[in-house]
């Protein structure tokens, strides 16, 4: 298989699954990866990291941050909520706030 470049204004978010990672497109398709979620946190600054197992990008934020009272959650175009990690919710907000995300 021929490695490409990875256009990170298509990816919607990814989520963790060991040492691989599922990309999620805006177009709807998924890719199956073979990098840790660690790599794309340091190569694509653009990525939020939200929790160990879950990046997002801003930019397909639905909503906001639902707040409940066990769980943290953000809100994505296709309507998917993914969870928050409590350690990080501060961090989180900081870093939507700072890059100009809805919040």
């Amino acid at each position: 298989m021929r490695k490409q470049l990875l256009d990170v204004d298509q990816v919607m978010y990814a989520l963790g699954n060991g040492n691989y990672s599922n990309l999620y497109f805006s177009n709807g398709t998924t890719e199956l990866t073979s990098h840790t979620l660690k790599w794309y946190e340091t190569g694509y600054p653009t990525l939020v990291r939200i929790s160990k197992s879950a990046m997002i990008n801003p930019r397909y934020i639905k909503g906001g941050i639902k707040i409940t009272s066990a769980t943290t959650y953000i809100t994505m175009h296709t309507g998917v909520q993914i969870a928050i990690s409590r350690r990080r919710v501060k961090r989180v907000f900081f870093a939507l706030r700072r890059i100009g995300g809805v919040i």
